[in-house]
């Protein structure tokens, strides 16, 4: 108290002051409450506190971090921007950390900072991802992902009466959306046929065809029968997304021409190689058990035929040209379509389509 002044009292509390003269006394109570104030537990307005970050401060803010953009040199960096030299930080997984500073961080890793002071912890998490680096400088995004199809080679005839099952089964895959991702490839090989050639020869011999109608599913299985009610299987090959993407490019006539194809691999393989077919749709002639009908994706030329590629790294890119010839039973270009596939000893790993003279980019997702 000094003169009419009080000061230094306590929020919260009742005081007493007693008032005296002349033998008269008389009382009234104070209590100053805080219960409006902005302040935090020290009695200072939030925000003028160097404190204010401290993990046990009653409505404070959580840790604040900031991420610095990705680099290619392979490690991630953040900082604490409410950096408190009183508390106590700790970062799982292990990275080194120098004051506010996070260095050394795993890019795609979940990392958790924990903020310790008076028994009281905070937790954020810290995650910093390379999706869109492209640490080569060639254009070629290392994590990117490409859109990946299944291939389905039929192996049948247009004097089999039993083939027009698995016609009638692809017909329904490619009614269905995930029918985008499936790549019918018609393998005629009955000698009768206008639609045998020697590309289907080849391929009929290479998978060891030993019935009519077999379908292949990736190189990897055929497909169960009755093929109509196992549409599943088919649709249970298609992925996510595939670390391989095809570019194709071609120059083309009624009999042939130059296809050029450009590989993006995103993950490192061994032991690839590529196939190149010429498809033709459009083409009207009699089917057994079916009666005359229009007949799709005819196989009707090959430019590669389990070519080499070899070894690749992750990040590299690889680009082929090759001829190729055929003959077109309906004459015309624009019924016709480029399948470049890339395999290996486990099966087809991706494979792309497209239309004739007409350039088709990488598909990502």
């Amino acid at each position: 108290m000094n003169g009419s002044s009080i000061t230094g009292m306590k929020y919260n509390t009742t005081y007493t002051l007693t008032a005296t003269r002349n033998g008269c006394t008389k009382e009234t109570t104070i209590n100053i409450s805080n219960k409006d104030l902005d302040c935090d537990k020290d009695g200072v307005k939030k925000g003028q506190d160097t404190d204010d970050s401290d993990p046990c401060v009653p409505n404070s803010t959580s840790v604040k971090i900031r991420k610095n953009p990705a680099s290619c040199d392979k490690k991630g960096s953040a900082k604490i921007t409410n950096y408190d030299r009183s508390i106590t930080y700790r970062l799982s997984p292990r990275a080194t950390m120098s004051g506010s500073s996070i260095t050394g961080l795993k890019y795609n890793t979940n990392y958790t900072l924990t903020a310790t002071k008076n028994n009281c912890t905070k937790q954020v998490t810290i995650y910093i991802s390379d999706k869109d680096l492209d640490c080569d400088k060639d254009d070629n995004n290392t994590s990117q992902r490409f859109v990946h199809k299944v291939l389905l080679e039929d192996a049948t005839g247009a004097p089999c009466p039993n083939c027009p099952r698995v016609i009638r089964a692809i017909s329904m895959i490619k009614q269905q959306s995930k029918g985008a991702y499936v790549v019918p490839v018609g393998i005629h090989n009955y000698s009768t046929s206008p639609m045998n050639c020697s590309a289907s020869r080849t391929i009929a011999n290479q998978l060891r065809v030993q019935g009519y109608p077999t379908a292949y599913i990736n190189r990897v299985t055929t497909w169960r029968y009755p093929e109509q009610s196992n549409l599943g299987q088919v649709f249970g090959y298609i992925k996510r997304n595939s670390p391989i993407g095809i570019k194709i490019s071609s120059n083309m006539n009624n009999r042939g021409g130059t296809v050029n194809v450009t590989f993006k691999f995103n993950e490192s393989y061994q032991g690839l190689k590529y196939t190149i077919y010429v498809l033709e749709s459009g083409y009207n002639y009699y089917q057994a058990g079916m009666g005359n009908i229009t007949h799709k994706h005819v196989l009707r030329g090959m430019g590669a035929n389990n070519a080499y590629i070899g070894n690749v790294r992750k990040g590299q890119t690889v680009s082929k040209s090759n001829s190729v010839s055929y003959s077109l039973l309906t004459g015309s270009t624009r019924n016709a379509e480029i399948v470049v596939f890339v395999s290996n000893s486990r099966g087809v790993l991706n494979v792309q389509t497209a239309h004739l003279n007409q350039t088709k980019n990488f598909e990502t997702r």
